[in-house]
């Protein structure tokens, strides 16, 4: 049985694709409605104005996500459903993990991958990215923030 693929053509310029499986893409809600538009499993789709590296670190982390799935709560019969309390924590090791490598590489990759998720809507992406921010800047001072992030100095009122 062959796998269905989508290739993914970043920037102008940086002359390479990305093939990814189709569930794979499918996580992405706009992916998912380029598919369903074209009425196809597989496609060719330009993404201008996304790097590539934020693409693949994108991509990687679904696949991660898919390959580790959180677990699912046995409904009780008769029971109402809970609904779920976002914890302001990661959830798994794993995420912790991989947001701290793309940090020690480049801040500017964390950012990067913000956008990528948050164009591409992939949701949890792009709140796990999101928590692993706020728990970077818990406790510390505007000042702190400022000098982590290398932000500039704010207006004087």
């Amino acid at each position: 049985m062959s796998v269905s693929t989508v290739v993914i053509i970043p920037e102008e310029g940086e002359g390479s694709k990305i093939i990814l499986d189709t569930n794979i893409a499918k996580e992405s809600v706009t992916l998912k409605n380029m598919l369903e538009d074209l009425n196809a499993e597989e496609a060719i789709i330009p993404l201008p104005g996304t790097p590539q590296d934020a693409l693949v670190n994108v991509f990687r982390y679904v696949k991660m996500q898919l390959d580790n799935p959180p677990p699912v709560k046995e409904k009780k019969p008769g029971a109402e459903e809970e609904i779920p309390v976002r914890s302001p924590e990661l959830d798994a090791p794993w995420k912790h993990q991989f947001f701290t490598e793309l940090d020690t590489k480049d801040r500017g990759l964390i950012f990067q991958f913000i956008t990528a998720a948050n164009y591409l809507d992939i949701k949890y992406a792009l709140e796990d990215c999101s928590k692993f921010i706020a728990s970077l800047i818990k406790g510390k001072s505007p000042e702190e923030i400022r000098k982590a992030f290398a932000l500039p100095e704010g207006k004087k009122v």
